[in-house]
């Protein structure tokens, strides 16, 4: 029996770590390739005003250098948000979770016209696939089930936190002649 939980813990701690996330063991800062103004449009799912006629909406984030995490989705704007680490080497190698994870804040005001949720917990799960930001944005309501209100996310940079203007906007709509 002693071996069995011993095999339990070590499997545990393997897979899982010692629990905490990284940025409770060390202070820590995104990398240089997160920071900076990301936009794009999303379709709306699963938001009451929806049915209004507004189906897509504009998404910007603004990654700061210390990790904080501000902008907009549609009329509702991000507060207390940070960005931080989801997974290690592990997680990584064998494709479980994302890379990135926005965490531990919240949508204030409504999303579309008509919506009449004021204030969402949220996360956005992502990953940097091509120079791009890519993921879904989640409803936290407890116990239940994560709510997916964007959950097909893909933004681009379009500059630098602090202002410099970068790249174009590119939404994954868009028909590829309207493309740079």
């Amino acid at each position: 029996m002693y071996r069995l939980w011993r095999t339990i813990v070590f499997l545990t701690v393997t897979f899982f770590g010692w629990g905490g996330s990284p940025e409770a063991e060390k202070p820590w800062a995104p990398p240089d390739s997160l920071v900076g103004t990301w936009e794009g449009t999303s379709r709306v799912f699963s938001v009451p005003g929806a049915e209004s006629g507004v189906d897509t909406v504009r998404v910007r984030i603004t990654i700061l250098p210390d990790g904080t995490v501000q902008g907009n989705a549609g009329g509702a704007v991000f507060v207390q948000c940070r960005v931080g680490r989801n997974r290690g080497w592990l997680g990584r190698k064998l494709n479980i979770k994302t890379d990135w994870w926005i965490r531990k804040g919240f949508l204030e005001g409504p999303i579309v016209p008509g919506d009449p949720e004021t204030r969402r917990e949220i996360d956005l799960p992502f990953n940097m696939v091509h120079g791009c930001l890519r993921g879904s944005l989640f409803e936290r309501k407890g116990w239940r089930y994560p709510n997916p209100i964007f959950p097909r996310l893909y933004l681009r940079k379009t500059g630098v936190a602090g202002g410099a203007e970068g790249n174009t906007v590119i939404s994954p709509n868009a028909s590829a002649s309207t493309r740079p």
